[in-house]
């Protein structure tokens, strides 16, 4: 059944007889005959009944009339559908984050310094590789990661294959993380043994926050029988805050934290293990992508963190 048949089916039933159908269609009668029996063929049933005084339509020819109708009706609505302007995506900067503390305060210094301008800015909390895959896809601009300084010369050959780059800015130690009347507040340094009888939290972002596997394994992460695992990073500092519990941090997070803790009246302390664990902080981009003014702004808002 084509769109064809129906049109001419309807114009039919409008005119009242083949002959002025055809006329109205600019077709010939032939032609119009040869539609309607071909129609009635796939259909199975009789649409008309000719007789002396022209045509009509049979029980089943009045119910085609009414789907036939409400199908014509629901082009010309189609036709009245107007085309959508799309806007241009005005997105200047998206960033893909592995880690909250370390990428918020370089937008809002960028927010700061852009004016009275017009932009769009984007600042994305992810997993590990979702932060790759984000930046291999070209959905964010560029990525911030930490790489275990065990694992450098594994990841620099996956981001390689994903055409990426990734940028040093800075080295960091992972450290200890705790309310300051925690009763390990007062150490110089901390080792494994000495967290095994408190509750670990956990920032759960789909993987073990930042660290990669090798570096998992030496640092016994996984070796706590008490966690607790919080998806909301304020969740996580308030727990800390009013809890024995202690979470695996780096320096440079507690360090971009801190102003952050003052706001919301929460005092943590960052104690260093005795075994230092290390790695390197920086961002991904693309091997060929271009730097944007506001990328640039960006990193260098980033790199003026460091301490």
């Amino acid at each position: 059944m084509t769109l064809d048949q129906i049109k001419y089916f309807v114009e039919i039933t409008r005119s009242g007889s083949f002959n002025k159908a055809a006329q109205r269609l600019m077709v010939t009668q032939p032609n119009i005959s040869l539609m309607v029996k071909s129609l009635e063929t796939e259909l199975n049933y009789k649409l008309f009944i000719r007789n002396t005084t022209g045509i009509e339509l049979t029980r089943h020819g009045a119910e085609f009339l009414y789907y036939a109708e409400n199908i014509l009706k629901s082009l010309d609505k189609i036709d009245t559908i107007q085309p959508i302007e799309i806007e241009e995506d005005k997105t200047r900067l998206c960033v893909s984050s592995h880690f909250v503390a370390s990428s918020i305060f370089p937008l809002v210094s960028l927010i700061k310094s852009t004016g009275n301008k017009n932009y769009t800015y984007k600042l994305y909390q992810k997993s590990f590789f979702d932060v790759v895959e984000d930046v291999k896809m070209g959905d964010s601009d560029m990525g911030l990661i930490t790489i275990s300084k065990m694992q450098e010369t594994l990841m620099y050959n996956l981001l390689a294959k994903n055409n990426l780059k990734f940028h040093s800015i800075s080295a960091v130690d992972v450290t200890v993380l705790l309310s300051k009347t925690h009763p390990l507040a007062n150490h110089k340094s901390l080792n494994f043994e000495d967290l095994n009888h408190y509750t670990q939290v956990h920032f759960d972002i789909g993987q073990k926050e930042f660290y990669s596997a090798h570096a998992i394994k030496e640092m016994q992460y996984d070796q706590f029988d008490r966690r607790v695992s919080v998806t909301d990073f304020f969740h996580l500092l308030y727990t800390l805050e009013k809890t024995n519990a202690f979470a695996l941090s780096t320096n440079m997070s507690f360090y971009n934290i801190e102003q952050l803790l003052k706001t919301i009246n929460i005092s943590l302390r960052c104690i260093p293990f005795d075994k230092k664990v290390q790695f390197d902080m920086g961002y991904i981009e693309r091997i060929d992508s271009s730097q944007s003014d506001e990328k640039k702004a960006y990193i260098a808002q980033l790199k003026k963190l460091i301490f």
